[in-house]
């Protein structure tokens, strides 16, 4: 029951980045130069909501601050920084090929893993591990592919949110006194509120009417985006890192079916329209995807 929720949990953190992709994809298109703010907004709407969600979890078996600050600050650190990366991506490219790709940090996840956790890969987790980077790469190669400094990004924001998924883990193991999903919200949400007060001591240096000029669709963005990373923590809580990012990257079979969907309402502008040959690719490479979730929950 407990990996069948997991499982669930992973598919709607897909699901709602997905979502959250396009509109970061629309207001970094419109603001070329400004995806910092972007950043700054979401996280002070982000961590005012999870703030106001602290009391309703609070209980006198809660730990001290201090035996779990190191993982707290870890996971939201590293966080951070790979979502300025993920914000330079879209700049980059689009969402339907930002998504898949994002995949690539289930390779760089499952070194870490081995070397920083003491729950090595079993050969057969391995073979799953394989069957997805080999998802990525029939995903990468399917159109024009990435220039070189996106590649050095996309391989920089893998690694943050790798390490930042490690953090997560420790985090909810930190929280051990608590049962897991009340661990893995508690975790979430304090995560948020620290990026909310570092946010908000960045943003008094901004002028309110430069910073919330786009609010329209940095609001959407940072609703969509907290649901995912509530249902990522407690999945990760569930069924640790590794398969959590297996369920996580199913999003590029959520993308691929999205693109499509938005380049035949004339949404050119966020999902060009691709030829069927590079449809069928990307497919295969979705059912790839599929293929390793399965394997990896069958080991």
């Amino acid at each position: 029951m407990t990996t069948l929720l997991g499982v669930l949990l992973g598919f709607a953190t897909a699901f709602s980045q997905c979502f959250a992709y396009i509109f970061s994809r629309m207001f970094v298109m419109q603001h070329r130069n400004a995806f910092w703010k972007l950043l700054l907004v979401s996280h002070l709407y982000m961590g005012l909501v999870c703030l106001l969600g602290l009391p309703f979890l609070w209980t006198d078996t809660l730990p001290p601050l201090q035996d779990y600050l190191l993982p707290l600050t870890g996971a939201a650190g590293f966080y951070v920084a790979a979502q300025g990366g993920l914000f330079i991506l879209m700049r980059l490219t689009n969402p339907s090929r930002v998504a898949p790709l994002l995949g690539t940090k289930i390779v760089i996840l499952a070194v870490l893993a081995t070397f920083l956790t003491n729950d090595p890969l079993t050969p057969m987790k391995w073979l799953a591990v394989a069957a997805c980077f080999g998802a990525v790469l029939v995903l990468n190669f399917s159109g024009k592919s990435l220039p070189p400094k996106a590649i050095v990004v996309l391989l920089l924001t893998c690694t943050g949110y790798s390490l930042s998924d490690i953090n997560i883990s420790r985090l909810v193991t930190a929280l051990g006194s608590l049962p897991t999903l009340h661990a893995a919200l508690w975790g979430a949400l304090t995560s948020y509120v620290l990026l909310g007060i570092v946010a908000a001591a960045i943003a008094v240096t901004v002028r309110p009417q430069e910073l919330f000029s786009d609010w329209k669709l940095s609001l959407p963005f940072a609703a969509l985006w907290l649901v995912a990373m509530l249902t990522l923590f407690v999945c990760i809580g569930l069924v640790g890192p590794v398969f959590a990012i297996i369920l996580q990257s199913s999003r590029g079979v959520m993308s691929v079916v999205l693109g499509v969907m938005l380049a035949k309402r004339g949404w050119v502008g966020i999902e060009p329209h691709v030829p069927r040959r590079v449809l069928l690719q990307r497919i295969a490479a979705a059912a790839l995807m599929i293929g390793a979730v399965a394997l990896y929950a069958l080991a």
